[in-house]
């Protein structure tokens, strides 16, 4: 049996709360000998996301950490929408992955398809 990919997600739209999340994940798997792929799916504002993600990009972690907010996911959103065979389906498919609570959790779905996900939020 093949051990499958572990993630970490944690969907937010507060990444002013994220970093300190972070770190205290990190070191407790890392305390506890577990290498996690950590992501982090941010829905924030855009001034929210240019105020708070130079402080998450400056936390210095033990594990690989992954960060996909709006940039990352309009690409993914047009990858997916270049590849529908029916153009009538992109507007469902662009809604499935709107700035939301579900739209978040669609994300962290898609992105770690086929592997193994645990997920938590911020707080």
């Amino acid at each position: 049996m093949q051990a499958k990919d572990l993630f970490f997600v944690i969907p937010t739209y507060r990444l002013r709360d994220v970093g300190e999340t972070v770190q205290l994940y990190d070191e407790h798997f890392w305390r506890n000998g577990h290498a996690v792929r950590m992501i982090v799916f941010d829905d924030s504002s855009p001034s929210a996301q240019e105020k708070y993600y130079p402080l998450l990009e400056q936390t210095q972690t033990h594990n690989e950490l992954y960060y996909v907010g709006p940039r990352e996911k309009e690409q993914f959103l047009g990858y997916l929408t270049g590849r529908l065979r029916d153009r009538k389906l992109t507007s469902l498919v662009k809604n499935l992955f709107r700035p939301s609570y579900g739209g978040n959790r669609n994300c962290t779905l898609m992105y770690t398809l086929g592997g193994l996900m645990v997920s938590s939020d911020e707080d």
